[in-house]
């Protein structure tokens, strides 16, 4: 449960208890948060409204659960695929501007610029990466 709600027991014998903003619960003298709250009935009427129409929805498919669970596998992997993708592109652009760098850093070092020593640090920790 997020760290900023808090549920409120009911005090009658009629289970009707609510979730409520702890924020406004702690600091509704200096209004630092409008009071907000759902009752645990009107939670649980979102709730099994929701898990209903997945169920209608999942039953209207041709195949079923099975195809709906496979749908959202594929999707899954589709995304996952492009998110790889664009991961080794990256990966292969950074490659080639390393390589630039070390060629500059030799360069540098055969002109006299760069001192032996700063060349091995230097291409040291870009090896590295």
């Amino acid at each position: 449960m997020p760290e900023n709600v808090s549920y409120n027991s009911p005090r009658q014998r009629v289970k009707s208890g609510a979730y409520m903003c702890n924020l406004y619960k702690q600091h509704n003298r200096i209004r630092t948060c409008t009071p907000h709250y759902i009752t645990l009935k009107n939670l649980c009427d979102i709730v099994l409204g929701q898990i209903r129409g997945i169920s209608e929805y999942v039953t209207g498919l041709e195949g079923g659960l099975e195809a709906f669970y496979s749908g959202i596998l594929s999707d899954g992997a589709e995304m996952n695929q492009r998110v790889r993708q664009q991961e080794l592109e990256k990966g292969r652009k950074r490659s080639g501007e390393l390589d630039a760098i070390l060629k500059r850093l030799f360069e540098q070092n055969a002109l006299g610029v760069l001192s032996d020593e700063r060349l091995v640090l230097l291409t040291c920790e870009y090896e590295e990466e």
